[in-house]
């Protein structure tokens, strides 16, 4: 299925709905489409090649635009096969080389998953175009920091900083400021009195119904947030010479 351009078009089990409605004897292909919306998936891609040509038609004979690397374009809710791959990049329809590109995927409406997957593939992109050596990137991949990195290296490994300030000495400090949130699951108990009633079973007849005192588990979960600091520190030539996770 193809789109142009988020918020995606209805998936199965919205089409399934409306056959629902329209008419009661649709009701076996409407639970039919609702069965294949469990795999409804979103593909996106993320630009490889700056200057990548987005192609009028699938001949790729007319250029329509031209794509920036590491912008992020929609593909569709199928995966995409042959060459070129019909996509859609700030709102304009076209066809890219699949060379060109790189596609990933997340479940549909899924914001903290389609969040994620976009910065994970950007961040391989732009590890792709740098060479350096593999046990830096793998550290890079990981969110670790490592003696000798440069401000580069770490940006793609931590993100950008919340502040920069000047070493008295030489030099800068890149300084984290993150929210994290710590969930606590607890217990209390409440007291149950207890109560009795009469009521009536057919045909046995009248009876008296008991629930014992009794103490009633309450569960519940309680949420606190905190600001956690993170240092980096570089020398004057622009390389990590020591860092701090929980400053």
């Amino acid at each position: 299925m193809f789109c142009v351009a988020p918020p995606a078009p209805p998936c199965y089990a919205e089409a399934g709905m409306r056959a629902a409605l329209s008419s009661p004897l649709a009701f076996a292909a409407a639970a039919a489409l609702a069965a294949l919306s469990a795999g409804c998936t979103t593909y996106d891609f993320v630009v490889r090649v700056e200057n990548a040509p987005l192609y009028a038609d699938e001949e790729r004979t007319t250029v329509r635009a031209r794509m920036k690397r590491l912008d992020v374009g929609h593909v569709g809710h199928s995966a995409p096969k042959g060459d070129p791959v019909e996509v859609v990049y700030q709102g304009i329809e076209g066809f890219a080389n699949r060379s060109d590109i790189r596609i990933f995927s997340y479940p549909r409406g899924d914001d903290y998953e389609r969040w994620w997957a976009t910065a994970f593939h950007r961040r391989e992109v732009a590890l792709e175009g740098r060479d350096w050596p593999p046990e830096i990137k793998e550290s890079i991949r990981h969110n670790r920091i490592q003696n000798g990195m440069t401000a580069e290296m770490v940006e793609l490994a931590w993100g950008r900083p919340s502040s920069v300030r000047p070493l008295p000495g030489g030099g800068t400090e890149w300084v984290y400021e993150r929210a994290e949130w710590i969930a606590w699951d607890d217990v209390r108990w409440r007291w149950h009195p207890g109560w009795s009633h009469l009521y009536y079973a057919y045909p046995w007849g009248w009876g008296v119904a008991w629930d014992f005192p009794h103490w009633d588990p309450v569960y519940y979960r309680t949420y606190t947030s905190r600001i956690v600091r993170r240092t980096v520190t570089f020398d004057e030539s622009g390389r990590v010479t020591g860092w701090n996770e929980r400053a």
